[in-house]
């Protein structure tokens, strides 16, 4: 997909978002020139950017990747980064604007090598605006939005908008459907590999140990109701199934 190319209206492939870190709360709060004030402006801040961490997130778990721009409304207007790049302190957009964009992913994907492979990010002026386009390549493992001392893991939905997968389960039988090639590559006889997440890797231990505890019910029954069913040394071993 050419990244020069926006559409009217968010898509599959495409989300829009406003502002980068900025919110017109802001503007709202009456306690100006206050410590208090300082930081509830942080704290909406960084509410802000973790919406984009998400979308980010969310196109990186997705099998097609997509784009997010900053600096466009949800009607598709453009409005410009005139408001982020002053509350940051940006002298610049491609420098100081785009290293701080790294800096957020970093920060809540937690993932460099995601990050320097797999986004680019791309300034760019429309009837006289700036805006900014991140492209946002197909992770090769579960990407997670480390915040408030969880992980968080989202998928691109069809409404379009980040959905998140909160079911130890459901996200257990997407990661399976969408990264099969690590799910084959796996020792999954002692324990997940190092870039499974602790939720994904509790998840599929809980599910091993019940299913297993259900097969070695499953030759318990046979055997009381056919004592006789198995010599001591031809008991079958139970089977996983996955």
């Amino acid at each position: 997909m050419d990244i020069r190319l926006i559409p009217k209206t968010k898509d599959k492939y495409n989300e829009f978002k406003e502002f980068y870190q900025y919110d017109t709360g802001i503007e709202k709060l009456s306690y100006v020139g206050t410590s208090e004030r300082r930081t509830a402006v942080k704290r909406i801040m960084n509410s802000v950017r973790v919406r984009f961490a998400i979308a980010v997130c969310a196109f990186g778990n997705n099998s097609s990747g997509g784009f997010v721009h900053l600096g466009i409304r949800a009607g598709g207007t453009v409005a410009g980064l005139v408001r982020d790049r002053k509350i940051g302190n940006f002298v610049d957009y491609e420098d100081l604007f785009a290293n701080h964009i790294h800096d957020t992913l970093e920060t809540f994907l937690q993932d460099r090598v995601f990050i320097l492979r797999n986004i680019q990010v791309v300034f760019r002026r429309i009837g006289g605006k700036t805006i900014c386009t991140v492209q946002v390549l197909p992770a090769d493992k579960p990407l997670y939005v480390h915040v408030d001392k969880e992980q968080r893991f989202y998928v691109r939905g069809p409404t379009p908008r980040a959905e998140r997968l909160a079911g130890h389960e459901e996200q257990f039988r997407y990661i399976k459907s969408r990264f099969p090639q690590l799910w084959m590559k796996w020792d999954w006889s002692d324990s997940t590999a190092v870039h499974c997440s602790s939720i994904f890797k509790s998840t599929f231990l809980m599910l091993h140990h019940v299913r297993r505890c259900s097969c070695l019910f499953h030759i318990y029954r046979q055997k009381c109701v056919h004592p006789m069913l198995y010599s001591p040394l031809e008991q079958p071993k139970p089977t996983i199934w996955l």
